[in-house]
């Protein structure tokens, strides 16, 4: 459950146009709720009261689930995810390449696998995705035109 609610929590920061992220923030928030993170829920839900007219159905419930996560404001699941800092999503692995330094809080639940890197270190393609150093030479699977980490003409 963990990876599920970090992609929707990296999912929840993409720019979108408002009724979209009105329905991301709305799933990422149940999601989160689901599995007892209820401070992530939390942030969810706040973030979505900040879009959405005050007599919208999804505010009252929004309202209600901040009201239920503040009597018990824990994560139960370790997810690697920090809602502060920016950050880009590696196009292969889907985990984060943080833009400045790697956050001590970030929990890393799959840093056996994907350690916690930083934009100096991440490679780009053709098309300016961004991806770990690891995925060097091979082809990139977003544009399927040109090797990660070659550079532009």
């Amino acid at each position: 459950p963990g990876r599920v609610i970090e992609l929707a929590a990296y999912f929840a920061r993409l720019p979108l146009e408002t009724q979209h992220r009105t329905l991301v923030l709305r799933s990422a928030m149940r999601l989160a709720h689901k599995h007892r993170n209820f401070r992530m829920a939390m942030g969810f839900a706040q973030q979505l009261l900040e879009i959405i007219p005050a007599n919208d159905p999804s505010a009252a419930k929004a309202q209600r689930l901040i009201a239920v996560c503040q009597r018990n404001p824990t994560d139960e699941v370790d997810v690697a995810y920090d809602p502060v800092l920016p950050f880009k999503v590696c196009g292969k692995s889907l985990t984060p390449i943080y833009e400045s330094a790697i956050p001590q809080n970030v929990a890393t639940s799959n840093s056996e696998q994907f350690p916690p890197i930083t934009i100096r270190e991440a490679l780009t393609s053709l098309g300016g995705t961004n991806f770990r150093p690891e995925y060097r030479g091979e082809l990139d699977p977003v544009s399927d035109l040109a090797l990660i980490g070659t550079p532009k003409p």
